[in-house]
């Protein structure tokens, strides 16, 4: 992959391009506590014909932190300004988990920018109040051992059985998770708190959205995606995997991204 960055409000932005330079271009972003490395597993595997451009979100990866708070607004607008610099007018957006987030945001600010968005392991519900007060306790522990909160926090992600199964990656992932600042993890829970609901995007937006899902994602435990599954603009994919498919079950995701791709 090629790296470049820009400055956006005297920040860097790191983000990385591979593929066709000429074709439609797809527009890749990582989960909380992840960067562009989690694309590793899957970046053989994609058709070069598209031009992937894999976006280091503000406080990740090589991004720095822009404030106290990134809301999933301002991570957008640091997509388009992404895109502006290389001159890229609509692309297809790939979210996975907050990434997820982001994209939806895009979306709704610019949704003559968008071909189609697909949400890997997301969702266009705005946080409970449980979610709430575990992204509070969250930002504590993490103040004090943000170390600590990371790796706990990322290896929750998977599904039971797959913590032995893939243990060398999910190590190797959970060392990246670990290197994250405190800064970095603060302003991402700060802000996926305060997102607001955008089922509506599902039902009315001028794109289509593909929507993949883990059947045992403990992070959506308790709470049903079927109406966001069923919405008229959506099509589903149903993975067996925890929240973390790229790693737990490549040989399914693999198909359902390249049909998301494909209908580009």
């Amino acid at each position: 992959m090629n790296e470049d960055y820009l400055l956006y409000k005297n920040v860097k932005i790191t983000y990385y391009s591979h593929g066709n330079a000429r074709g439609k271009t797809i527009v890749w972003l990582h989960g909380f506590l992840e960067d562009s490395r989690m694309w590793s597993y899957l970046i053989d595997h994609l058709p070069t014909a598209f031009r992937h451009i894999f976006i280091d979100l503000p406080g990740f990866g090589k991004s720095q932190c822009i404030a106290y708070v990134h809301t999933m607004e301002e991570m957008a607008k640091v997509v388009k300004e992404v895109l502006a610099k290389l001159k890229v007018r609509k692309a297809a957006v790939i979210g996975h988990s907050m990434g997820g987030y982001v994209s939806l945001a895009f979306g709704e600010l610019y949704p003559e920018s968008v071909r189609a968005i697909c949400l890997l392991h997301s969702t266009a519900s705005a946080d409970s109040e449980e979610k709430i007060h575990n992204r509070n306790r969250g930002i504590e522990i993490a103040k004090k051992n943000p170390q600590l909160f990371a790796r706990t926090t990322f290896q929750g992600l998977f599904a039971p059985w797959a913590h032995e199964l893939y243990k060398t990656q999910i190590e190797e992932q959970s060392e990246i998770a670990a290197s994250t600042s405190v800064q970095g993890i603060v302003a991402a829970l700060e802000g996926m708190k305060i997102r607001p609901d955008r089922t509506v995007l599902l039902h009315f937006a001028p794109f289509p959205v593909f929507h993949i899902v883990g059947e045992e994602d403990p992070v959506f435990i308790g709470q049903s995606l079927d109406d966001q599954l069923n919405a008229p603009n959506v099509k589903p994919y149903i993975l067996k995997a925890g929240h973390m498919s790229h790693i737990e079950n490549l040989r399914e995701l693999i198909p359902a991204l390249n049909s998301f791709l494909k209908s580009l």
